[in-house]
């Protein structure tokens, strides 16, 4: 006759055998989510209209030295009205891997935006065979308004490594002037070992 265990000790056993897959469960679970973020993929852009002086620059990172210089110079995030959206953290683009890319941006400087539709930002970075060229645009009101906001459009993006110069141009598009449109106009230049330039003012 075979001897039964009490039911404290069947009870125990049931316990204890549902903690151990519940932990077993618990560990599957924390090594995914440990493996989605470690395989998530950097940020690759950043932009917005709250970062930046007074002054338009153009920038070109090749290390994280000088990565550091260009954040340095978005400074402190920019006070906005209530229900304009805040822009992207550069800081995003820290996991940037500079043996195999490069980070190329543009400060548009201090502006005063008037309606929902403008907006400044890079459409597109081209690798030719003597250059690198960043295609920004603007979209602008250039008319009369009864109220306005200041801004500070910026736009950061990691496009592949190269040594070659990088030239930035701009097409600029006047909402109330469509007649005052520049298209593809070089705003500046920024050669291997230099990292920034300012954007002239228009004439």
């Amino acid at each position: 006759m075979k001897a039964s265990c009490p039911p404290s000790t069947k009870l125990l056993h049931r316990t204890t055998f549902l903690a151990t897959m519940l932990t077993g469960l618990v560990a599957l679970v924390l090594v995914g989510l440990t493996s989605a973020s470690l395989t998530q993929p950097n940020a690759t852009e950043a932009k917005g209209i709250d970062a930046g002086g007074k002054v338009p620059m153009v920038f070109v990172a090749r290390d994280q030295a000088t990565w550091e210089k260009v954040k340095a110079a978005f400074g402190a995030p920019k006070m906005l009205p209530i229900g304009i959206k805040k822009g992207g953290d550069p800081g995003l683009l820290d996991g940037t891997d500079f043996q195999k890319e490069m980070i190329v941006a543009v400060l548009w400087g201090e502006m005063n935006f008037s309606r929902g539709d403008e907006k400044c930002w890079i459409e597109e970075v081209a690798l030719l065979k003597d250059e690198v060229v960043v295609d920004c645009r603007a979209t602008l009101w250039g008319g009369a308004v009864d109220a306005s906001f200041r801004a500070w459009p910026y736009h950061v993006k990691v496009v592949p490594r190269s040594p070659l110069p990088v030239r930035f141009k701009q097409t600029t598009v006047w909402t109330a002037r469509p007649d005052h449109t520049e298209k593809d106009k070089t705003v500046g230049t920024i050669k291997d070992g230099d990292w920034k330039q300012e954007i002239p003012p228009k004439k």
